[in-house]
């Protein structure tokens, strides 16, 4: 079962989870940083809601993320769309 919902992640949702995993973070820490609920962050990480244009930005600074990561974000959004 776990699987299934995993296939279903867009690659925006597996860069989050990745991100919140590897960073000992909860669904909710990355919902309240951006200002949203976690059932919206969740709806978005499937693509059942767009994402907005702000949290690239948003995400990378609230994290402080590398060059790399920051790319790595850009990316997972791009091929969400």
């Amino acid at each position: 079962m776990k699987n299934i919902a995993i296939n279903r992640l867009t690659p925006f949702g597996i860069w989050a989870r990745e991100f919140r995993i590897e960073n000992g973070m909860i669904l909710k820490t990355m919902s309240d940083a951006l200002g949203v609920g976690a059932a919206h962050l969740c709806s978005v990480e499937f693509g059942e809601k767009p994402i907005p244009p702000e949290w690239e930005e948003q995400l990378a600074t609230i994290y402080h993320l590398d060059n790399e990561e920051r790319q790595e974000l850009s990316q997972a959004i791009k091929k969400s769309k």
